[in-house]
């Protein structure tokens, strides 16, 4: 926190969350369309040139709905999210503890608490300003949480159900979450067959719910112009080929 409100303490990307918020509250259209139009004005995953024409590669507006309705100037928004990113950064804390005392004991769990103070993905993406970023990993933890309960009590329906619930969450507010709990639950899967297929559906209706609710311009295009387009190499600055679908 010292850090983050120094006078002398700057990171673009506060700037840019700042950016993104204020053309998220002014456009019209849908939440995504906002979000989509928030990210070309901030350049957030945008542009993203591919045969000849450039994109908005996904990037979740969920983040920013809380703050939408807050009338503050430019500089007291960017304080109200640091403070945000601050809060998520030392939530993870407390909730790695809890993951590590229900899977093992209280002394792993103080220092997996511990370390998790220094390891570079909390402290960098707290001072690069990558606040939904933040929010992915805590969510992310959650979900670990109620995986962990899930393993321990296999048939407990509930459990399923709140790991889903979790990740779901996760998924809509952080973008890689959907890939790096998908990977995740396919090694649950892999680990116990018993359950695989209902954990496999579970998991495989929060991934499609995922990709219609706020991606689903992005992959239309996708599949109906890039790939194309790639396999092809057509475009001004198309990829030829196989390499070509190998860079995207």
């Amino acid at each position: 926190g010292a850090v983050l409100f120094h006078p002398s303490y700057f990171y673009s990307d506060v700037r840019s969350h700042g950016r993104h918020l204020r053309v998220m509250q002014t456009s019209e259209g849908s939440l995504v369309e906002r979000g989509i139009a928030a990210q070309k004005a901030s350049g957030t995953a945008y542009p993203r040139h591919i045969a000849g024409r450039d994109y908005a590669f996904p990037y979740s507006p969920i983040f920013y709905v809380p703050f939408l309705g807050i009338e503050r100037d430019v500089r007291g928004i960017e304080s109200i999210m640091k403070y945000v990113g601050l809060l998520l950064a030392a939530l993870e804390l407390p909730l790695v503890f809890l993951l590590a005392r229900y899977l093992f004991d209280e002394r792993v769990a103080t220092w997996a608490a511990l370390l998790t103070v220094f390891l570079p993905p909390v402290m960098s993406r707290l001072l690069f300003a990558q606040w939904p970023t933040l929010a992915g990993h805590l969510l992310d933890i959650i979900a670990i949480l109620f995986a962990a309960r899930m393993i321990r009590r296999p048939d407990n329906m509930r459990a399923l159900a709140l790991y889903g619930i979790s990740g779901f969450l996760s998924c809509l507010v952080y973008v890689s979450s959907l890939i790096n709990l998908s990977l995740f639950t396919s090694f649950l899967a892999a680990s116990d067959w018993r359950r695989a297929t209902r954990l496999l559906a579970m998991w495989t209706a929060v991934g499609v719910a995922t990709l219609v609710l706020l991606y689903f311009p992005f992959v239309t295009s996708l599949f109906t112009v890039i790939v194309p387009a790639l396999a092809e190499g057509t475009g001004p600055g198309a990829l030829p080929g196989i390499g070509a679908m190998a860079a995207l």
